[in-house]
């Protein structure tokens, strides 16, 4: 087996192997906020220039049905909806690794 795949088993088995009420309080706390706050950016991101074009794009490029695309009417492959939630979530510097505005 690769190498690659072997450390890609482990680690899904590991994390899916783990339940929240094994964690701090505080790690769940802080882990809600990140996943709002990246949805929020790229609710926010959809609606600029950037997140429009990647949607524009993504739709376009077909492929199976099986990921959500945050703020669109259409699903596409994993790949191509984690490149378009991806540049939508920061597309404007509002999620939470931006600490001040460039």
């Amino acid at each position: 087996m690769d190498d690659k795949l072997d450390l890609t088993g482990t680690l899904s088995t590991y994390i899916a192997g783990e339940r929240a009420a094994q964690l701090p309080q505080a790690v769940l706390d802080k882990a809600k906020t990140h996943i709002l706050d990246t949805i929020g950016a790229m609710l926010s991101g959809s609606q600029l220039k950037p997140g429009r074009l990647i949607l524009e794009f993504v739709k376009t490029q077909g492929g199976p049905a099986d990921a959500i695309v945050v703020a669109s009417d259409f699903r596409t492959s994993v790949i191509y909806a984690a490149l378009a939630n991806g540049t939508m979530a920061h597309a404007d510097e509002t999620d939470d690794a931006h600490l001040e505005k460039s």
